[in-house]
């Protein structure tokens, strides 16, 4: 079956103007542009005579419905963006999504189950990240939504009562396990491995988990002129010993997964001629092994630890996040491959070293992810692609695969 790559480019090319400015794409959950490309989303989904309805959390879910009341095979991703991001994470997924839809209810196939398409709200964190999954799986709490502010004090329930949404009714997104048969996530790659392998399509086998911590070292603050240097309780170089110590820490304890990243470092006073009395910096760990990561939590911590009792800091650990890694379902994995085969279409087995929606639809159902390539590995920047023929190809494992499910 055949998708309709013109209406799909045209779709992909609209929401793009939602909330475009010259330095990229901001659709911030429950912000105005992100409004705006809610109510177009809806108004495509009507016009290609889905089922629409939105949940408590804000997830658009349209369905398109068959004779028999059954397990609904589901697909989908997110519309919100990263601020100045680009016009195909996320989106990608709703809209091919949307598209496999429109295909299979064009071509009247017969199909057994009811097949969904979902845009997830908040995937991209202005609240927490994956707000809308997790209400979905049952993982969100009352203390989550009241507790939950951006990065510039706006709170999620103020926010989402601004938009008419109304934030007691976030828990009542929780779907039942026993109502769902599997879903899919189509996904850009978000990394280089595809396209240096040539390959247009990735049948990820695992989603990566993580732990994100936000380290203190503290010393003492003093003058840079007079105070020897075997004298000092420098912070800052106590950071310095750390990081240097990652690539050997990844070597002997990690795998070719895992990934270890300061990305955000902070040093006080932060004078020229003062010696660094504090450090605050962000490190974050990822593998797709969960063991694994877990024993990196251990590794980490003992090396911070041996580092500040030999340079006399004081550390402290604060965790910010902590996301389970997910394997995907073996029966999805093989349904993919098997389909990509079929229609002739190179694809190879490969992890997730970003988080998705999938992995809390994992804890419902079976669960599958289909990457294409992102050109040049950009993700989260306006240069963010992907070549429209890969998208093509794509999309239409996508809905080869949701009809071999639903049939």
């Amino acid at each position: 079956m055949a998708i309709n790559i013109s209406r799909l480019k045209s779709d992909i090319e609209h929401l793009s103007t939602i909330g475009r400015t010259e330095n990229g794409i901001t659709r911030s959950a429950f912000s105005a542009p992100e409004m705006e490309a809610r109510a177009w989303l809806k108004s495509r989904m009507e016009e290609a005579g889905l089922q629409v309805r939105v949940d408590g959390a804000g997830n658009i879910r349209g369905r398109l419905v068959c004779e028999n009341d059954n397990t609904v095979v589901a697909c989908g991703s997110h519309i919100d963006t990263v601020n100045c991001g680009g016009h195909l994470d996320g989106a990608l997924g709703v809209l091919a999504g949307l598209e496999a839809l429109r295909s299979l209810k064009e071509s009247g196939v017969a199909l057994s189950h009811p097949v969904e398409v979902i845009a997830f709200s908040d995937e991209e964190g202005r609240f927490g990240g994956m707000l809308g999954s997790r209400a979905f799986a049952g993982m969100l709490t009352q203390d989550d939504i009241q507790s939950a502010v951006d990065v510039n004090g706006m709170a999620l329930a103020q926010c989402m009562s601004d938009q008419g949404f109304d934030p007691s009714e976030a828990l009542s997104a929780k779907e039942k396990a026993k109502n769902l048969k599997a879903f899919v996530e189509l996904h850009i790659e978000q990394g280089p491995v595809l396209e240096k392998s040539q390959i247009p399509i990735g049948v990820v086998d695992a989603i990566t988990g993580l732990f994100k911590w936000e380290v203190t070292l503290r010393g003492q603050a003093n003058h840079a002129g007079t105070t020897p240097m075997d004298m000092r309780r420098d912070a800052f170089q106590g950071l310095a010993v750390f990081s240097v110590q990652i690539d050997d820490i990844l070597k002997k304890h990690g795998s070719s997964s895992s990934k270890t990243t300061i990305g955000k470092v902070g040093v006080f006073p932060g004078s020229p001629n003062v010696v660094p009395g504090a450090c605050v910096f962000t490190l974050e760990v990822r593998d797709t092994d969960q063991a694994l990561l877990d024993s990196l939590d251990g590794v980490y911590r003992d090396a911070l630890e041996r580092m500040a009792q030999e340079r006399d800091l004081e550390l402290s650990v604060r965790e910010l996040s902590r996301i389970k890694a997910t394997p995907c379902d073996p029966e999805i994995v093989a349904a993919i491959s098997a389909v990509a085969e079929k229609k002739g279409i190179p694809a190879m087995v490969m992890p997730s070293g970003a988080a998705h929606d999938a992995q809390n639809m994992a804890k419902l159902t079976k669960t599958g992810m289909i990457f294409v390539p992102s050109i040049n590995g950009i993700s989260h920047s306006p240069k963010e692609d992907t070549a429209m023929e890969d998208i093509q190809k794509g999309a239409e494992v996508l809905c080869a695969v949701l009809q071999e499910l639903a049939e």
